[in-house]
């Protein structure tokens, strides 16, 4: 197995879906700053790269057609936009906000999805959680 397809499969193992190009992109980066292309050191340079420009599709179609609103992981999506949909527009970034319900628009450099911030019980988890991507809506990003 060439040594690129190797680190490939590392890479989606953490939950990064690069494209043949995004991850030369990546190793390239890897090189200029002198670092061996490893997984760990491919992530550190995509952490700096929009997703759209080196990422392939990870959610699955499902997801994309709003049929299936879980995904499974692991799967770094990015994070394109946030609002405070418990507060009004003019309100929206004060730092005295007292409520909070953030909507979120994520990517996977492909596909994007709304989903909402919930902190505390979820009803019918049995444990808390800090965030639960709920599908809301998607639409294909080109």
């Amino acid at each position: 197995m060439a040594k690129s397809e190797t680190l490939r499969k590392e890479l989606e193992k953490l939950g990064w879906h690069l494209t043949a190009e995004g991850l030369a992109r990546c190793e390239a980066l890897c090189e200029q700053k002198n670092f061996e292309p490893t997984a760990k050191n491919v992530e550190k340079v995509a952490l700096d790269l929009d997703l759209r420009s080196i990422g392939e599709q990870a959610l699955s179609d499902d997801v994309a057609r709003n049929t299936k609103h879980e995904v499974e992981g692991p799967l770094v999506l990015q994070v394109q936009r946030v609002r405070n949909v418990a507060l009004p527009s003019t309100r929206q970034f004060s730092s005295s906000a007292s409520r909070r319900l953030l909507r979120v628009q994520l990517t996977d450099g492909r596909v994007s999805l709304g989903g909402v911030e919930m902190e505390g019980a979820i009803p019918g988890l049995r444990s808390p959680s800090s965030f639960s991507s709920l599908s809301t809506s998607s639409s294909a990003a080109n």
